[in-house]
């Protein structure tokens, strides 16, 4: 709740965009916006989910092994990319381009497997289908800091994008 209050009242004293940018940068740009287009997929909840899962280091791999960017465990990147009629080996979760394509395609199987309910949604991206379909994700403190941190990102983002894209004419 006070991190919530602390960015409003940034950005209402007009030095959100300072802020923002720092500690919310965009990087991948036009890889996100070709592969949200591309996939149907609200590019805010690309950079919200980039910016929680790896603050845009391409090439992390977690204590657990989830991947890049978009911290994707291999077993669920080969999984998706074969439920999509992909073939994974023409797949590398260390190419950045590659890994939001992968994340964002398992983000949109999520998204129709919980009717778009985004909090569902991201709590399966990070703490597993069956923790959702049991509803005992709501007792892992991970994953609810994780929906939480998604939603925070979510609303910087809706502040920030458009002043970027104004900013570089697109």
């Amino acid at each position: 709740m006070i991190k919530k209050l602390l960015i409003v009242l940034i950005l209402i004293l007009g030095i959100g965009t300072k802020l923002t940018y720092d500690f919310f940068p965009i990087k991948y740009y036009n890889e996100i916006v070709r592969v949200s287009k591309l996939e149907n997929v609200d590019i805010h909840i690309i950079l919200s989910m980039i910016k929680v899962e790896s603050n845009y280091r391409e090439k992390i791999v977690s204590p657990k092994g989830a991947v890049g960017l978009m911290q994707i465990m291999p077993a669920t990147a080969e999984w998706i990319l074969k439920k999509n009629g992909l073939n994974p080996k023409n797949y590398s979760l260390y190419n950045a381009e590659d890994n939001i394509f992968i994340g964002t395609i398992y983000f949109k199987y999520l998204s129709e497997k919980f009717d778009g309910d985004l909090e569902k949604i991201m709590a399966a991206y990070n703490g597993g289908l069956v923790r959702v379909n049991n509803n005992t994700w709501k007792n892992i403190p991970e994953t609810n800091k994780y929906v939480k941190k998604i939603n925070l990102c979510l609303k910087v983002y809706q502040y920030k994008l458009p002043i970027y894209e104004k900013i570089r004419g697109m």
